[in-house]
């Protein structure tokens, strides 16, 4: 299949429709506002519409029961957020943009995603949906990178990290609706998220205040790993 020329029915596309029969609603509604994010997104120099949407291809991919969306781009590139800000990847020169808006549709898609974020994103569907990544490494916080589509769902790592805390980088986890919400806040510490907290309220205030290893392939249930202080 080819996503279509036009914009205003890229949600009927024949990917959509797939997407449709094979995911569960919130899955969907993630995948139609990437696809939608990548149609409105700016083209560069030279590019189509068509190249541009060809560009992005979700594909499912499940996991221990977990059916995070995977989402690819030409562009392997990151977006370097200080306070929801753009910056050049040493973090003290400004780019004057917002990190939504550097993310061009690729990343940080969705009312106030980012806002307020610091770390890295990867342009590959990354903290996408309502509140994604909002105040994640905020307030003295940090965060490594995220990629792999991760932090994917209405308040997915909201406020991770925040307030002295600190968590590696999230790969392939976080996704679901406030999967990794306030993970490893008030100076908690994680490390690496990995293939992990894929569901809804997975690692939902994980390591408050506390001391968490690397996470690999676990916590893919709804509300698994919620407010505790160790896994394993």
């Amino acid at each position: 299949f080819r996503p279509t020329e036009d914009n205003n029915r890229s949600s009927k596309s024949p990917l959509s429709r797939i997407l449709k029969k094979t995911m569960n609603f919130s899955r969907y509604a993630l995948a139609v506002r990437l696809l939608a994010g990548a149609a409105a997104a700016p083209l560069r120099e030279g590019e189509s519409r068509a190249s541009h949407l060809r560009a992005v291809t979700v594909l499912l991919k499940t996991d221990d029961g977990a059916t995070p969306i995977v989402a690819s781009s030409q562009e392997e590139e990151y977006v370097y957020c200080k306070d929801g800000e753009a910056y050049e990847s040493d973090f003290t020169t400004s780019l004057g943009d917002t990190c939504a808006s550097k993310c061009a549709g690729y990343c940080c898609g969705g009312l106030e995603a980012c806002d307020f974020f610091t770390g890295t994103v990867k342009k590959d569907g990354s903290c996408t949906g309502e509140w994604a990544c909002r105040n994640a490494g905020r307030d003295g916080g940090s965060v490594g990178i995220i990629s792999g589509s991760s932090c994917g769902g209405k308040y997915a790592c909201f406020g991770a990290g925040r307030l002295g805390g600190s968590i590696g980088n999230i790969t392939n986890s976080c996704n679901g609706v406030r999967a990794c919400f306030g993970a490893g806040k008030y100076g908690g510490s994680i490390g690496d998220i990995t293939n992990s907290c894929n569901a809804d309220s997975a690692c939902k205030g994980l390591g408050f205040g506390s001391d968490v290893g690397n996470i690999d392939g676990c916590c893919n249930t709804p509300t698994e790993c919620r407010f505790i202080e160790s896994v394993g």
